[in-house]
């Protein structure tokens, strides 16, 4: 985890020769059980490596509660790969990166996934998916793209693309002509401008051009419903969002995790290290009563930090509005 204010840069020399820049997974356990793994606040660059070079960033060969969130992925030439994950996995999601450059952005072997807030610039598939099981992308960004989606080896069951937009991508969802619930393909609240050439192109034809608009949900795909349902092939169906749930832009708000970079360290309260109210954390002292004083002190005011440890406590915690 790096310095949200002044991301630490890991770059490659132009000599670099290994396959990735970074292995975020324990090589001694199976994909799927790679679990409690966080890289944040960095930023990964091949920029320096031969542009024909083959390379990926990162491998992120992982599962269950996992993080990646707010990484910058700076790419070099058409040999360069953001993130891949060529040994498979089953995590659930990344949130808030961005990829610069290269051939790819992401490319996808995996069981599920929703992506949040990544944006896409400059490359030439900007989410290459070879397989997926299901997946969901809120609020993706495609800009000078060539592709951004790519799903033609029909390996992928489910792909949604919601409140998402693409600026000067020639094809924004590149997509195999799939007979079967295979390769399902919703989109909602996609804004696309006149520099898009196609939204949608499936087994090399143009299915789908300009905006999906709120309101509207595109499908291709089986379609369920009431009846037994109906097999769209490019087809728009009406979809209302309560307005309790969406933003004055019609779409669904969603909100970064915290960096805490706007803090000061004297606005950060250590439980473990308050004057006068002792908090052991060792899972054998009763640590309630400093522990409520210390929340409740620091309500609306301080962000509360716990180190590792085992905190007894024998009454309940109650936790004040505004607490951080």
């Amino acid at each position: 985890m790096g310095d949200p204010v002044d991301p630490p840069v890991l770059q490659a020399s132009p000599d670099f020769a290994d396959p990735f820049l970074v292995y975020g997974f324990d090589h001694r356990l199976d994909p799927t059980i790679n679990f409690y793994i966080g890289l944040k606040n960095v930023v990964l660059d091949s920029t320096r490596v031969p542009a024909a070079r083959n390379v990926t960033l990162l491998n992120w060969a992982v599962s269950q509660a996992v993080q990646l969130a707010n990484v910058e992925f700076r790419m070099g030439g058409a040999g360069h790969t953001g993130l891949s994950m060529p040994q498979g996995g089953s995590p659930l999601m990344m949130n808030d990166l961005l990829f610069d450059g290269g051939a790819v952005g992401i490319r996808m072997n995996e069981q599920q996934y929703h992506f949040k807030g990544l944006t896409f610039k400059n490359m030439g598939i900007g989410l290459k998916l070879d397989k997926l099981f299901e997946g969901t992308g809120q609020a993706l960004r495609f800009e000078s793209c060539d592709v951004g989606i790519e799903t033609t080896n029909n390996n992928t069951g489910f792909f949604a693309l919601i409140d998402s937009s693409a600026t000067d991508v020639r094809i924004l969802w590149n997509a195999a002509a799939s007979p079967t619930a295979q390769g399902s393909m919703v989109l909602e609240n996609v804004q696309v401008d006149g520099s898009v050439k196609s939204t949608v192109t499936a087994g090399g034809k143009n299915v789908l051009t300009g905006p999906v608009r709120p309101g509207q949900v595109w499908i291709w795909g089986d379609v369920y419903g009431p009846a037994d349902g109906e097999r769209a092939e490019g087809k728009f169906f009406s979809s209302k969002r309560p307005a309790g749930l969406v933003d004055a832009s019609g779409s669904y708000p969603t909100v970064k995790p915290p960096t805490f970079q706007e803090l000061d360290v004297r606005q950060v309260v250590n439980v473990k290290n308050v004057c006068g109210w002792p908090v052991a954390g060792d899972g054998v002292t009763d640590d309630t009563k400093s522990l409520q004083h210390i929340i409740d002190a620091a309500a609306g005011k301080k962000l509360l930090y716990f180190p590792h440890g085992t905190y007894l406590v024998s009454d309940t915690l109650v936790i004040p509005p505004g607490t951080r």
